[in-house]
């Protein structure tokens, strides 16, 4: 099943099991998959993300598979961005919110 669904987005093969996300979610080359349970959500939040652009933050963009869609067999896919999760350091978090409401305020 996990392979069938990554030929849809990626050439890669190497399928890697991600923490977290409930165990659902996989790496493959340089993208992330995951399962879609809200559709309608993830459509829009793909079309307003790819619309998005910026030099201050990393944004894991969806991506659309092979056949063109955001969302196949269930899942989804996006630029995988390796990152660390952190406790603390809220004002950095706090300065990201801030970019991100600027970038979203246009649309």
């Amino acid at each position: 099943m996990l392979s069938t669904v990554a030929k849809l987005f990626t050439e890669y093969s190497n399928i890697e099991l991600l923490d977290g996300g409930q165990n659902e979610s996989f790496k493959v080359g340089n993208i992330a998959i995951k399962p879609v349970y809200e559709e309608e959500k993830y459509l829009w939040i793909s079309e307003v993300l790819n619309e998005l652009k910026s030099e201050k933050i990393s944004i894991s963009k969806p991506i659309k598979s092979f056949l063109g869609n955001w969302i196949e067999q269930g899942f989804g896919a996006t630029k995988y961005i390796n990152g660390k999760f952190y406790i603390n350091r809220i004002d950095e978090k706090l300065e990201v919110c801030r970019n991100i409401n600027q970038l979203l305020s246009p649309l």
